[in-house]
C-alpha cells in the first residue's frame, strides 16, 4: 500500500518519518531537518517562497523516499529550486521507488506550472552515477571537495602550499582560531558572526530567522562556527555542519577578502 504525507499537511508525521529515513540511509548535513528549515527561510527573507512541496513516500507503512520540493518564484516563473539554486535530491531507500517519485514531482511541476527544476546529488551520498539522467534531467557538474578526516596526518596529506599555509599561520601568535559548538552555544559570537556578514554583503542579505536557525543547529550539536582572530579583533568566521560522521562546510565571511585565503 503506497502512501504520501506532505510537510505541510502533516508537519508531525513528516518530520517523523524524515528523520527515521536520513539515519537509516545515513544521510549527510544538507539532509537535516534544520537545514531544510534554514533553506526555506532564506529563500523566504528573499521573497521567493511560494510553497513548500515537501514529501515522504512510503510503502507499507515504511518511508522509501524523502523529497525536500520547494517551489520558488524567479523572473521566468516558478521554479523547484533552494534560493535560486540546486536543491537536494531526493533520498531514496529504494531505488525501485525513484520512477514513481519523480513522477509524482513531474505531476506536481505540472499542477503548478512549474518552469525550471535543479536538484543536485549530494557528494557525500556516494552515489555511482548520475541517477537523474534516468528522468530527463540535463547533466551538469558542481565543483566539490572531499576530504578524508580519518587521516592520522591530515597536514600531510594537504597540497604543499596548503601546508605552508597552515604551518604559518599557527607560527604566528598575532594569530588565533577558536570555536563555539554544542558544549559552549555563545550567543554574543554567534551575532558577531552575523554582524561581520551584514559587514561583508555591505547590508542585510538575510533575515535573522535563518540565523537563528543556525544557531539552533550549534546548540543541537548540528553544526561548529569556528572563527579566526587577529591581534584580538575577529576578522573570520567559517561555520561547518555536522551528522554522520560528515562535515560540511556552509558560510565563511571576512572583514577582507585576503583574510578568507588565510582561514580556508
Amino acid at each position: 500500500m503506497e502512501k504520501i504525507i506532505y510537510r505541510k499537511e502533516n508537519e508531525k508525521l513528516f518530520c517523523q518519518y524524515w528523520e527515521e529515513l536520513s539515519q537509516k540511509k545515513q544521510a549527510g548535513p544538507r539532509y537535516l531537518l534544520l537545514t531544510l528549515d534554514y533553506q526555506l527561510a532564506i529563500a523566504r527573507g528573499k521573497n521567493l517562497l511560494v510553497d513548500d512541496q515537501s514529501f515522504i513516500f512510503l510503502v507499507d507503512n515504511k518511508p522509501i523516499a524523502a523529497v525536500f520540493l520547494p517551489i520558488e518564484q524567479d523572473s521566468s516563473g516558478k521554479c523547484i529550486t533552494s534560493s535560486g539554486d540546486y536543491a537536494a535530491a531526493p533520498l531514496f531507500l529504494a531505488d525501485q521507488a525513484q520512477k514513481e517519485v519523480f513522477g509524482m514531482i513531474d505531476e506536481i511541476a505540472k499542477k503548478l506550472k512549474v518552469v525550471k527544476i535543479k536538484l543536485a546529488i549530494d557528494p557525500l551520498e556516494n552515489e555511482n552515477y548520475n541517477f537523474l539522467q534516468k528522468y530527463d534531467y540535463l547533466d551538469s557538474s558542481i565543483l566539490s571537495y572531499l576530504f578524508d578526516l580519518t587521516n592520522e596526518d591530515f597536514l600531510r596529506a594537504c597540497r604543499r602550499g596548503h601546508r605552508c599555509d597552515i604551518k604559518k599561520l599557527l607560527a604566528d601568535k598575532n594569530f588565533k582560531v577558536f570555536y563555539i559548538d554544542a558544549a559552549n552555544p555563545l550567543y554574543d559570537i554567534h551575532e558577531e558572526c552575523r554582524e561581520l556578514h551584514r559587514k561583508c554583503s555591505g547590508r542585510i542579505t538575510r533575515a535573522k530567522e535563518s540565523f537563528d536557525l543556525q544557531f539552533e543547529k550549534l546548540k543541537q550539536g548540528q553544526a561548529v562556527l569556528f572563527g579566526l582572530k587577529y591581534k584580538e579583533q575577529t576578522v573570520c568566521f567559517n561555520i561547518l555542519l555536522a551528522c554522520s560522521e560528515s562535515l560540511l562546510g556552509s558560510l565563511s565571511q571576512t572583514e577582507e577578502q585576503s583574510w578568507l585565503a588565510i582561514f580556508r
